[in-house]
């Protein structure tokens, strides 16, 4: 369930990057306008997605004794973090790989421990 969970949050950073300016320039307003370029966003979604790596990747260490899902979700996270401080489009390709990867750790995870269950 969390790595299912890991790769929604993933997903939703991917999507916030991609459908975002769209959404804006279609002159959406209101609260969820609002919530979308909330600058504080990106970290709530970022400390959500570090929190549950660090969980999920952790745990299932214990079981599969393989690095591999880590160093992706690694990778990713720091894409992530580093696509903050970028301009917009260094941000969005930064973003997408990196939510990518997260995914891919997540389900490189998932996939493990269906073998040392």
């Amino acid at each position: 369930m969390k790595d299912i969970l890991g790769m929604i949050v993933s997903g939703v950073c991917i999507c916030h990057c991609l459908f975002t300016p769209i959404l804006l320039n279609l002159m959406l307003i209101g609260t969820t306008a609002d919530l979308l370029v909330f600058e504080y966003f990106h970290f709530m979604v970022l400390g959500l997605a570090t929190i549950l790596g660090i969980y999920s990747f952790s745990f299932s260490y214990k079981k599969h004794y393989s690095l591999v899902p880590s160093i992706l979700g690694v990778a990713g996270l720091i894409l992530l973090f580093t696509a903050i401080y970028q301009s917009s489009f260094w941000e969005t390709l930064l973003t997408l790989v990196g939510g990518l990867l997260l995914i891919l750790a997540h389900w490189k995870n998932k996939t493990l421990q269906y073998y040392f269950i």
